[in-house]
């Protein structure tokens, strides 16, 4: 990856499409139509997890990155074998058909989501955290700066020399 490559992507924005998979799973579950068992659950919510976690070494890294993607490729191609598999005249009854179909898709919506998540994995962030950056660049400004005992006017801390009288600070 080009490491002059910069994001406007931060932490924040990071952990909030990693919060909707999770919440979409998690209402899924609740209303039980999700037809995947507790394990592969968390597995093919492993890149969400890792982006709300807050750790900047789980948020941008590739080689778990890399990992995450295979388990939920590995999890969405055998959904789709056990889909195609076990099939049958059952599900599709007129009244149960429809749903039954929307449901699938909206599994392997949530799969294609989370490979979505795993490429975020790779995306490295500029450090910052939201709006959280601002104050503390602020407050960094302030301690560096100082004001002139003969004119009042307010000069750098690392000068030596008033920028408005000349005169030795």
């Amino acid at each position: 990856m080009n490491e002059n490559f910069k994001s406007k992507l931060t932490y924040e924005k990071k952990a909030w499409f990693g919060i909707v998979p999770i919440i979409a799973m998690v209402a899924m579950m609740g209303a039980g139509i999700l037809y995947l068992d507790a394990v592969r659950c968390i597995l093919v919510l492993l890149p969400a997890i890792f982006l709300v976690l807050p750790y900047e070494k789980l948020r941008h890294n590739e080689a778990l990155a890399i990992v995450c993607g295979i388990v939920v490729v590995i999890s969405l191609l055998f959904y789709i074998w056990t889909l195609i598999s076990y099939n049958s005249g059952f599900y599709f009854y007129i009244s149960y058909g429809q749903l039954y179909i929307v449901i699938h898709v909206l599994i392997i919506a949530l799969h294609v989501y989370e490979l979505f998540c795993s490429y975020l994995l790779f995306i490295p962030t500029d450090g910052s955290v939201g709006n959280a950056a601002i104050p503390n660049a602020n407050m960094n400004a302030a301690a560096n700066t100082r004001f002139c005992k003969e004119c009042g006017a307010k000069v750098n801390a690392n000068l030596t020399f008033c920028s408005q009288c000349g005169k030795k600070l």
